[in-house]
């Protein structure tokens, strides 16, 4: 097996997630439904800013 072969999965991991990321923010697909409480979206946004 080639020495880049291994390497490989690692290289292209940041390039899948950012490509995931992508889609997501086009699509809408992250965004938590629009029928949850307010206090739930105020404690998933806090969550997920680290705080």
């Amino acid at each position: 097996m080639p020495a880049c072969a291994d390497r490989w999965p690692r290289a292209s991991s940041p390039l899948r997630l950012t490509a995931d990321q992508i889609l997501e923010n086009a699509t809408g697909g992250g965004a938590p439904p629009r029928t949850w409480p307010r206090e739930e979206l105020l404690m998933d946004l806090l969550h997920k800013s680290g705080r």
